[in-house]
């Protein structure tokens, strides 16, 4: 018996290669498609305003600290083109010479949302309505913060902001890292490196509202998005010109993303986590009757596991030269416990009387 076992081992052997190889063909195409290694930038300067139909971004860096003091203001003239309920889009983020968000002015729904991290720290409900222009202002620093929409305060937070003498560049339409795109268009920035008070966030909405320039004290940056071009000047400085690439490319790609937020929250979605870790159990089984037919189960096991480590590390990595793709901590573990699952799955097929002829 034990001879005849080894013969239909033997016959099956090139087949289970074939799977194996298939479903590792497969695994590399879910995990790199669309294999665009510099996609065309979602972002563009059109009539007047900057405008996101997809995944882009814009960025200025000043090479320096923007807000020594701690504290500033940002006034966003912006038509959302979405109302997103499954994510938050990022109309601007501020962040530091590592590329960590410190403040970012986001938009869930028809709300805009002030984040420290991925900590919110306030926001104000109906503020951003799918393609009707809003002016948002933001205030920050150590009294808290204050959020302006259309020139009258709508909310904010007294605790302290802090942080803020790190900035150093902004992204407008997406995160640093490129995962939270926005859709819609801005029409107008300005920058302060002070808190406003109420009076003068006033003044400067009825100066957008006017189509000119505030002319409060501390403005650092006013930007009007008109024409087309590559690139949208600071009519304040020659300085901090926001920069609008041909090709989507991120600030900052991280390998292995945490399994945490700042906040402590544990990161995971149930369906990205179900598909990698179900996605990988074909592979872990193909790959447990792919050893020697003498091998012991547990060194069958440790193949399978090795092999699913393999192919998603190898997988993660290459996708941190994919602008478009986010390379993550908890796929790479998802996968492999999902290939380990599936040899185990095998080891009890091989045990069941009514299959051991077939596959051991």
């Amino acid at each position: 018996m034990k001879a005849e076992n080894t013969v239909n081992s033997a016959k099956m052997r090139p087949l289970v290669l074939f799977l194996f190889s298939v479903m590792v063909v497969i695994a590399l195409i879910a995990g790199l498609w669309p294999f665009e290694f510099a996609p065309r930038n979602g972002a563009r300067l059109k009539g007047t305003g900057l405008e996101f139909t997809s995944r882009g971004m814009s960025n200025a860096c000043a090479g320096r600290p923007l807000f020594p003091s701690g504290e500033l203001t940002v006034e966003l003239a912006a038509v959302p083109g979405e109302r997103p309920m499954d994510r938050t889009g990022v109309l601007l983020s501020f962040y530091d010479s590592a590329g960590k968000p410190v403040l970012s002015v986001t938009q869930w729904s028809d709300s805009v949302m002030i984040s420290s991290g991925e900590n919110i720290r306030a926001g104000v409900r109906s503020a951003l309505a799918r393609n009707r222009n809003a002016v948002v202002a933001v205030s920050a620093g150590k009294k808290g913060i204050r959020l302006f929409v259309d020139g009258k305060a709508s909310g904010g937070s007294s605790k302290p902001f802090y942080g803020l003498e790190k900035v150093a560049c902004f992204t407008l339409g997406n995160s640093p890292v490129g995962k939270q795109p926005w859709k819609g268009s801005l029409h107008r920035l300005a920058l302060w490196t002070r808190a406003l008070s109420d009076g003068e966030a006033r003044r400067s909405f009825e100066a957008a509202s006017a189509g000119t320039k505030p002319a409060i004290e501390g403005l650092a940056g006013f930007y009007v998005f008109e024409g087309r071009g590559r690139l949208v000047r600071n009519a304040v400085s020659g300085e901090l010109d926001i920069s609008v690439p041909e090709r989507f490319n991120p600030v900052k790609k991280v390998f292995l993303g945490p399994l945490f937020e700042d906040g402590g929250r544990f990161r995971l979605d149930a369906v990205d986590a179900a598909v990698n870790f179900i996605g990988f159990m074909p592979l872990g089984l193909l790959a447990f009757f792919l050893r020697s037919p003498g091998a012991r189960d547990a060194a069958k096991l440790i193949f399978a596991l090795s092999a699913g480590f393999a192919l998603s590390f190898s997988i993660e990595a290459a996708q941190v030269f994919m602008p478009d793709r986010f390379s993550q901590l908890s796929d790479l573990l998802l996968n492999a416990t999902g290939a380990f699952a599936g040899a185990l799955i095998a080891m009890f097929l091989r045990r069941m009387k009514t299959l051991r002829r077939l596959i051991d």
